[in-house]
C-alpha cells in the first residue's frame, strides 16, 4: 500500500518538474524502487498459498503485467497526444493509487515450516553463557547474525549466480533490446509514433498467450525437465530475434514480436518458480529480493550500452542480433543450473560415496 502512495505522489509531482533528471527520478527511480517491493509482495504471498499450483497461480499473477503493457503503450501515447505529457502524468499517478488496493487485500499466512526457532537466539544464548568471551567472538558472533538476517549466504552459493546471470542475460534479449522496437518500427519500416507502439502491444498479446500455456502445462514436469523446457523455449526466441531484421513490412513483423511474447511472455513466472525448486520456499524472498536488485542495475545499464550501440551504428537492426546473443548465453547458465542442482541432489542421496572420492582425491 505505501510503495503504491509513494509512487502516485512522485509521477503526479513530476508533471510539474522541468529538469531530465528530476522526471527521471520520479517516474522512472522511485516508482521503479516501488514496484521492487510490490512484486516482493505479491509472489512471495502466491508462493506461500500454492504449492501443487504454483506456477498457475504465478502465471495468474503476472497476467496483469501482460494486460497493462498492451493497454499502457498506445494509451499514454493517446494521453500524450491528447492531454500532453504533463496531463499524462498526472492520470498515471492515479492509476498508480489502485495498488493500495491491491496491497489492502494480501493476507499473509504461517506455515508449519515456519514455526522454529528464530536463528537469532543461538548467538544470543552462547553470548549468555560465555560472558568472559573475546571481542573478537563477540564481533564473529554479530556478523553471524546479520549475515542470516539479511540471508546473505545465499551470495556464497554458486547456483544463486548462475540463475542470476541466465535471468540477466534473458532480460537482456526480452526487456532491454525490445524497449527498442518503436525505434524499430520508426526508423526501418517507416511507421508513425502510434503505429509503432503496436509492436510492443503484439508482444504483449502473445504474453497473455504465453501465460495461459506455461500456466496448464508447466507443473506438470519435473524440476530438470523444466530447466531443459526453458532452454529449448529460449532457442526459439532466439531464432524469432535473428528473423526480424530480415522484414521491412509491418505484418511480418507484427507476427514475429506476437510469437515473441507467446513462447518468452511468461518466463519471469516460470524463473520465480525455479527458484522455489533450487532454494525452496523459505528461501525465495531473499533469493528472488537480490535477483531483482541485480537485474534492474543490470538492465538498465544494458539498455543504455544498447542505445550507445544504435547511436554510434545508426542501425536499429543490431538490438536484435544483441537479443539473440544473449539468449545463448542465458541457455548455457540454465543448463549449467541444471548440472549444478543434479550434483547437489547426487551428494544428498550418496553423502558417504562423496565423502570416500574426495578421500581418495587426496
Amino acid at each position: 500500500m505505501a510503495a503504491g502512495m509513494v509512487s502516485a505522489i512522485f509521477v503526479f509531482l513530476a508533471s510539474y518538474v522541468h529538469q531530465l533528471v528530476l522526471v527521471q527520478i520520479c517516474c522512472g527511480l522511485i516508482p521503479g524502487l516501488c514496484s521492487a517491493v510490490i512484486n516482493l509482495g505479491l509472489f512471495t504471498t502466491v508462493n506461500r498459498y500454492f504449492k501443487h499450483k504454483r506456477n498457475m497461480a504465478m502465471q495468474i499473477t503476472c497476467t496483469g503485467t501482460a494486460l497493462g503493457a498492451f493497454v499502457y503503450c498506445p494509451l499514454n501515447q493517446y494521453l500524450i497526444d491528447s492531454y500532453g505529457w504533463k496531463g499524462s502524468l498526472q492520470i498515471l499517478s492515479g492509476l498508480y493509487l489502485n495498488v493500495m488496493v491491491v496491497g489492502a487485500l494480501l493476507r499473509p499466512i504461517v506455515l508449519k515450516s515456519d514455526v522454529t526457532t528464530n536463528h537469532l537466539a543461538e548467538p544470543e544464548t552462547r553470548n549468555d553463557e560465555t560472558s568472559n568471551t573475546s571481542s573478537g567472538q563477540t564481533t564473529r558472533a554479530t556478523c553471524t547474525a546479520w549475515c542470516r538476517l539479511w540471508d546473505l549466504q545465499v551470495f556464497l552459493n554458486i547456483g544463486f549466480h548462475t540463475l542470476n546471470l541466465s535471468w540477466i542475460t534473458f532480460a537482456a534479449a526480452y526487456y532491454s533490446s525490445l524497449t527498442y522496437l518503436v525505434t524499430y518500427g520508426r526508423t526501418v519500416i517507416g511507421l508513425s509514433g502510434t503505429a509503432a507502439a503496436g509492436l510492443v502491444s503484439a508482444v504483449s498479446l502473445g504474453e497473455l498467450g504465453s501465460r495461459l500455456l506455461f500456466g496448464s502445462f508447466f507443473d506438470r514436469f519435473s524440476q530438470s525437465n523444466r530447466i531443459k523446457i526453458v532452454a529449448g523455449i529460449e532457442l526459439l526466441m532466439a531464432a524469432l530475434f535473428i528473423s526480424i531484421p530480415f522484414f521491412d513490412n509491418i505484418i511480418p513483423v507484427l507476427v514475429l514480436c506476437g510469437g515473441i511474447g507467446a513462447i518468452g511472455g511468461g518466463m519471469d513466472a516460470v524463473f520465480a518458480v525455479l527458484i522455489v525448486d533450487t532454494f525452496g520456499l523459505k528461501g525465495f524472498q531473499a533469493v528472488y529480493s537480490y535477483s531483482n536488485v541485480v537485474c534492474s542495475i543490470t538492465g538498465s545499464c544494458v539498455t543504455i550500452l544498447i542505445g550507445l550501440v544504435i547511436d554510434t551504428t545508426g542501425n536499429s537492426k543490431v538490438v536484435f542480433y544483441i537479443g539473440a546473443s544473449s539468449l545463448l548465453l542465458s541457455i548455457i547458465f540454465i543448463l549449467l543450473l541444471d548440472k549444478i542442482n543434479q550434483r547437489q541432489e547426487r551428494n544428498i542421496k550418496h553423502p558417504v560415496c562423496e565423502e570416500i572420492s574426495n578421500s581418495k582425491n587426496t
